[in-house]
């Protein structure tokens, strides 16, 4: 398996996590609809105590689900992370991560509103006289070439 097809496996199983996390939830804020007119008292607890054995069942197979999919990300996830420090893309892959916080700091900067003691400076003239749109392209460009290294490194490489 390439690291790629284990990256993709990984986006399957954070997808079914997801999933089985809503399924705990739904059994967990679940009720039961018992039309007690017709109903006796130990009838109705009796209906109430089958529905609660039913959720707690529920509740046990979602979390046991949960624990065995946590499991296989946690171990792919290790997989991948040792194989990238046996090729040496650990690197790239925290300048990567970091390289695209920066970007999405300057990015809250530029869209951000600002104020200027002089009227005749406008915010796009402040993004201007710093150079942030010049920094913005460079840090862009970085992170395409690391992403292009990364991607390519993914796919040549096994797990």
């Amino acid at each position: 398996m390439k690291i790629n097809e284990a990256l993709n496996e990984l986006k399957k199983l954070d997808s079914e996590l997801n999933k089985l996390f809503e399924k705990r939830a739904k059994v967990v804020n679940s009720s039961v609809k018992l039309y007690v007119e017709k109903m006796t008292l130990p009838e109705i607890q009796a209906e109430k105590a089958k529905f609660a054995e039913a959720r707690n069942a529920k509740y046990l197979t979602a979390d046991t689900e949960i624990t065995v999919c946590l499991d296989k990300i946690t171990q792919l996830k290790a997989r991948i992370m040792a194989r990238n420090v046996e090729l040496g893309l650990n690197k790239y892959i925290i300048e990567l991560k970091m390289t695209r916080i920066e970007l999405s700091k300057l990015m809250e900067i530029v869209k951000g509103e600002r104020y200027s003691m002089f009227a005749s400076e406008s915010s796009d003239d402040i993004v201007e006289q710093l150079k942030i749109s010049e920094r913005i392209k460079e840090l862009e460009d970085c992170k395409a070439k690391l992403d292009a290294k990364l991607q390519a490194a993914n796919w040549q490489n096994d797990l």
